[in-house]
């Protein structure tokens, strides 16, 4: 009975504030997002009165299905929102920018082999949200965050850091080829386990290897002209 409640409660104050936003001139998205956490565990849930809200994050993680379901319909509606002209001329570019980041994540391993320095190369992570992965317990959504965190990490993704995304749009927008070269500061991992490890903000090796590897993009391009 009281999870019946609560989402009805869900659902009509996700519905007033949404009517709310139009008038504002924002997107119902943000109705949404105001709506839970209104209703969330750190504040009208805190309080406790009469049931209202979800008083724990166990609560909101053992609704997860209907998240999911919600996302669905989500994606459905957004699919339906597609043309196909619109996706032959988002292919065509996703394309170009795929190969022109292959060319440069190439260059910058060899760059890096050449120098003899140790190197991984794939998947990161970008975020814009630095508190919401190292402190993720304090945040509001920390169930959520925290659940992202361990997705991104059996994934294989390698690292996390805050600025190559916007990097990666201006490039695609530009035409322009665009790569990144990250220095491992310090692991959160290792740290989070109790594990002994060196912090080193020393950024000069990945500084020399992104320019090293801008001579050799440089240095093949000439050779394609002649």
């Amino acid at each position: 009975m009281q999870i019946l409640l609560q989402l009805s409660l869900s659902l009509v104050g996700g519905l007033l504030m949404s009517r709310l936003a139009k008038k504002l001139n924002l997107p119902a998205v943000t109705a949404y997002l105001i709506t839970g956490l209104l209703l969330g565990p750190y504040c009208i849930g805190a309080l406790d009165l009469f049931q209202l809200g979800f008083n724990s994050a166990e609560e909101v993680a053992s609704l997860d299905i209907v998240s999911q379901v919600a996302l669905g319909f989500i994606a459905f509606t957004i699919g339906n929102e597609f043309r196909l002209e619109q996706l032959k001329s988002m292919g065509k570019q996703a394309i170009t920018v795929g190969i022109l980041q292959a060319v440069v994540t190439t260059a910058l391993v060899d760059a890096a082999k050449a120098s003899g320095r140790r190197w991984h190369a794939g998947v990161v992570q970008c975020k814009d949200s630095f508190y919401g992965q190292h402190s993720p317990q304090v945040m509001p959504v920390s169930y959520e965050l925290q659940n992202k965190w361990e997705a991104w990490k059996r994934l294989g993704v390698l690292a996390s850091e805050m600025e190559s995304a916007a990097l990666f749009t201006v490039a695609a927008h530009r035409g322009v080829r665009c790569g990144s070269a990250f220095h491992v500061i310090w692991n959160q991992e290792r740290n989070a386990a109790g594990l002994d490890q060196i912090r080193d903000e020393d950024t000069d090796s990945a500084i020399r290897v992104g320019i090293e590897a801008v001579k050799l993009l440089i240095d093949r391009d000439r050779r394609k002209v002649r």
